[in-house]
């Protein structure tokens, strides 16, 4: 019975959210790229998927995303290493009619690292600020091209200590609302 409230509660929430998302700036993307760190981490291929919402009158902006480093291995050893980041974030931008424009943004981000090898896998989890720029570029009003670059300091794990990650993405991005 309870399962059925909170069923019929989570469809009524979707269902009054609609007219909210029309008028709103909300946008949601997801994408591919390159992640890179030291010189003892080799470059993976990393994905990338977040949702944001666009103020009305203040050129701000907010997301939430995932990213996944992919499989990368450690030079020299049969290890291998995968950063997995919840990310949320605040940015400004500057904005042309059209919907194209550029931004920076600082994020809290929260990393979960695995290294596997001959060894049993190890796990380690850390939080810090990361921080990024990039360039929205809207073919059509609702759809677009986002290209960004990211730095997120300061990542731990088992063989290699603060780990400063580089991410370089293209995604795609649709404008829900406006």
């Amino acid at each position: 019975m309870l399962k059925r409230f909170a069923q019929a509660g989570a469809c009524t929430l979707v269902l009054a959210a609609v007219p909210v998302i029309a008028e709103a700036g909300v946008f949601v993307g997801g994408g591919i790229g390159k992640s890179s760190s030291s010189e003892d981490i080799e470059d993976g291929s990393s994905k990338k998927v977040y949702v944001g919402y666009e103020l009305d009158n203040a050129p701000v902006f907010f997301d939430l995303s995932y990213q996944d480093t992919g499989d990368t291995k450690i030079t020299n050893t049969n290890a291998s290493v995968q950063v997995e980041t919840m990310q949320i974030g605040a940015g400004w931008q500057i904005v042309a009619p059209s919907g194209s424009g550029v931004f920076v943004k600082a994020a809290y981000y929260s990393a979960d690292s695995t290294v596997t090898g001959p060894f049993p896998d190890q796990k380690d989890d850390n939080t810090g600020l990361s921080y990024g720029l990039g360039g929205i570029w809207m073919f059509i009003p609702k759809f677009g091209v986002r290209v960004e670059w990211e730095r997120i300091p300061g990542v731990e794990h088992f063989l290699l200590e603060d780990q400063d990650i580089s991410l370089i993405t293209a995604s795609a991005i649709f404008k829900l609302g406006k």
